[in-house]
């Protein structure tokens, strides 16, 4: 916050706001009013500790509740439009701080501030901060000496909330589920600053809870890691696979792409599905809930159902590609050309199996076939005719075969125009199999 603080603040929107007081941080916040409301006297929140009410007009001494209020009140108005009076917004930071310099400032108990100090300087962030550490020092100045300073336990406060606030539990983790909400209720500060006896017990259960949750949360990273590792060398046995889609894909001879996004999601895939490299039972947990090096949380389970998806799309793609390469319209290109092993690789392709004609196809073989299917100068088109035709006849009499002959003619003399045009000079051959 600067010297312009009033022009950043909106009127009825609190703005946080931080006092120290006996080394530690509490939040309250300030709030730019109109006109004074009753519940703006009382602070409800267990999390707000002071509120500094600003009125951007001249007002009465309210009656405030809660004695970590207080009302900052102009000593005089500019006037503006009609009879609205506005404690100089638009002034400068000087003129702005003297206005409220000649105000006062009210609080439940009549705290000695003198507006004039505290306004003295343009600095209105640095008489706000004065105004809530003499609140928070006077509402939390009887906490007991005798007993352990919260300041001293501060750190310790922060970092056991930060801890449960990270962890992440499964369904059946019901009852570190609920020693945490315990815990984590426990810890408000308000309910510290009132009850410092309860700090030890406080300890002794979080301790507690760590005892069971670190040893589920390691036992999850082992399992987590075991099927990471697994399905990454599943991946990698996969890609024989991705090369031969790719390199069919590459023949444009054949068709349209199959599965071309195929290609990218692998690479994501064998990104994301890694191992973490935390040695096994070396997870240093003491400071936070989750392994730093792979951050996974108890709920997440491995990516076992994405790749098997993945897998499948994989093999249709090829399965796909396969039906292509075997059918008709391409083997009688095939068995045109004298090449030696051109045999081999029309009984490889018309076999059910995929795993010999991944392994015979390399980007020799497919600059082959490209190069024949070009010469032949075929364009094979795969085109949904019969699944037109079954649309509009999904059933037939004897009387409709004509009608049915006639639109199926249609069907395909529309096809062979579409691809003549796409394909100027190519002698066009149809398959409805793919």
């Amino acid at each position: 916050m600067g010297d312009d603080l009033l022009d950043e603040l909106k009127s009825g929107q609190p703005r946080p706001l931080k006092a120290e007081f006996r080394g530690v941080e509490y939040p309250g916040e300030v709030l730019l009013v109109d006109g004074w409301q009753p519940e703006l006297g009382e602070i409800a929140g267990k999390d707000t500790h002071f509120r500094i009410v600003i009125f951007n007009r001249y007002q009465r001494v309210p009656d405030i509740a809660d004695r970590r209020v207080a009302c900052c009140i102009p000593g005089q108005a500019l006037k503006e439009e009609g009879e609205t009076y506005r404690a100089g917004r638009k002034t400068t930071p000087r003129k702005r701080a003297a206005t409220y310099a000649q105000g006062q400032i009210c609080t439940k108990e009549r705290l000695a501030f003198d507006a004039r100090d505290v306004f003295k300087a343009s600095d209105m962030a640095m008489a706000f901060q004065t105004i809530a550490g003499t609140l928070i020092s006077n509402a939390y100045a009887s906490m007991p000496q005798s007993e352990a300073p919260l300041a001293d336990l501060a750190s310790e406060v922060v970092a056991m909330k930060s801890y449960l606030e990270g962890v992440t539990l499964r369904e059946s983790d019901g009852e570190l589920a609920m020693d945490r909400v315990s815990i984590l209720e426990q810890l408000s500060m308000e309910n510290l600053l009132r009850n410092l006896h309860v700090w030890p017990s406080l300890k002794a259960l979080f301790d507690w809870f760590l005892s069971r949750y670190r040893p589920a949360y390691q036992a999850h990273h082992s399992y987590y890691q075991r099927e990471m590792a697994s399905l990454h060398l599943v991946l990698d046995d996969s890609c024989p696979e991705i090369d031969a889609l790719r390199r069919l894909n590459s023949i444009a001879e054949l068709g349209k792409p199959v599965g071309q996004e195929l290609i990218e999601e692998y690479q994501r895939l064998l990104e994301s599905i890694k191992p973490c490299p935390a040695a096994e039972g070396e997870l240093p947990l003491e400071s936070e809930p989750v392994c730093p090096r792979c951050g996974i949380l108890l709920t997440d389970e491995p990516q076992q159902q994405e790749v098997e998806r993945f897998l499948r799309r994989l093999k249709q793609g090829l399965k796909q590609q396969q039906q292509r390469l075997s059918s008709e319209a391409v083997r009688q290109i095939l068995a045109q050309s004298d090449e030696r092993g051109i045999d081999r690789f029309v009984k490889v392709v018309q076999t059910s199996e995929l795993y010999p004609l991944v392994r015979l196809l390399d980007d020799e073989l497919v600059e082959f076939l490209r190069r024949l299917l070009q010469e032949a100068q075929v364009d094979i088109q795969w085109r949904p005719a019969i699944a037109e035709l079954t649309e509009k006849f999904p059933s037939l009499e004897e009387d409709d075969i004509a009608a049915v002959a006639a639109h199926f003619a249609d069907l395909l003399q529309k096809a062979f125009a579409r691809a003549k045009k796409e394909h100027p000079g190519k002698r066009i051959r149809l398959s409805f199999k793919e």
